[in-house]
């Protein structure tokens, strides 16, 4: 279910940071009137879950703040859903990666 523009997305993941500084770019979000479940596949890779996944990642491939959403889930170290065009797996190996290039 899309939710109009001008309305609040009670209970969604929005809420947990748009009071928070410097977080204003959530409002401009694609995903910011997209039914929040979109982005948070539930259960093993199936054949649903992986749909469920490409449809969240072509929400965010229009999104004009991809690249803040996914900074921002990488700095706070989403371990769920798809934040900026990347799912669970992706923010986990580049979080391993950059780990490892930190400690060199």
């Amino acid at each position: 279910m899309a939710v109009a523009r001008g309305e609040t997305i009670a209970g969604s993941a929005h809420t947990a940071w748009s009071q928070e500084p410097g977080q204003e770019w959530w409002r401009r979000a694609a995903c910011a009137y997209e039914d929040p479940e979109l982005f948070f596949p539930v259960g093993a890779a199936s054949a649903r879950t992986l749909q469920q996944e490409r449809e969240a990642k072509a929400v965010c491939a229009r999104c004009p703040v991809v690249r803040a959403c996914r900074d921002w889930a990488m700095a706070t170290e989403q371990t769920h859903g798809i934040w900026g065009g990347t799912g669970e797996r992706e923010r986990a190996l580049a979080l391993r990666d950059e780990r490892r290039h930190q400690a060199r």
